[in-house]
């Protein structure tokens, strides 16, 4: 199984994903997200100066249709876009370190980065 992580691109999931809340009831009334939830509700944000999603169709044929499918796509249309994402990614291992009975310090973390990074050949 392999997941495509897209980052950025002209689509309509913003007003897909408004229909589907509208459809099952969803309003911002009441909801801790009622912020959020009034950008969903008031409107698509204008997308149409975003990249064509080509690369996240390929992404999705790659892992589809070759042997060894890599794990996980990230497919972003800028070097910034991938800069957010995997800093989102290490704030959630630093959560999950965080006040546990089993976490590791900054030199264990390293580590296992470096470990990690060895393992994919980067």
């Amino acid at each position: 199984m392999a997941a495509v992580e897209p980052g950025n691109y002209r689509s309509d999931i913003v007003l897909s994903m408004r229909e589907r809340m509208e459809a099952a009831g969803y309003t911002a009334e009441g909801s801790r997200y009622s912020r959020s939830m009034l950008e969903v509700f008031g409107g698509p944000p204008d997308r149409s100066n975003l990249p064509e999603p080509g690369e996240v169709a390929n992404a999705v044929l790659d892992f589809m249709s070759t042997d060894m499918p890599r794990r996980r796509y990230l497919v972003v249309p800028n070097q910034w876009e991938a800069e957010v994402t995997i800093r989102k990614a290490i704030e959630e291992v630093v959560q999950l370190n965080g006040e546990q009975p089993f976490s590791y310090d900054r030199n264990a973390l390293v580590r296992m980065l470096d470990e990690a990074l060895e393992r994919a050949g980067g």
